[in-house]
């Protein structure tokens, strides 16, 4: 999905290097932004609608309490997440930002990212 999410372009955001409310599903103010319909949306190179921000996406990597990848698949553990959330600042909100969050836990702010070919 990172491809996808940073339509083959090796910068922070899929539009550019800078962050843009417009564009991605972040708040200002210290305020979460809304969800979107798609028809607010607006599709990257790659055809992919909001491949950034409005929540937190679960990845299938697998790291220890400080983020160090982990061979073995077993147990609970921990996760990583990216592509930030409504409530995360701009820099959390790039291609490429990853952070840690334990694999039973739970956000609000935390899902899948669902992509459908047509």
């Amino acid at each position: 999905m990172e491809r996808f999410a940073a339509a083959g372009r090796d910068q922070p955001f899929w539009y550019g290097p800078e962050a843009s409310p417009a564009l991605l599903g972040f708040g200002s103010s210290g305020e979460p932004a809304p969800p979107r319909s798609r028809q607010q949306a607006v599709a990257n190179p790659y055809g992919v609608f909001d491949p950034l921000g409005n929540v937190w996406e679960w990845c299938s990597d697998r790291v220890d309490e400080r983020g160090k990848p982990r061979a073995e698949a077993t147990g609970l553990g921990w996760r990583v997440i990216r592509g930030g959330s409504g409530f995360a600042r701009p820099d959390d909100c790039t291609c490429r930002r990853r952070k840690i969050w334990p694999a039973g836990g739970s956000l609000p702010t935390l899902g899948f990212r669902i992509v459908l070919e047509t």
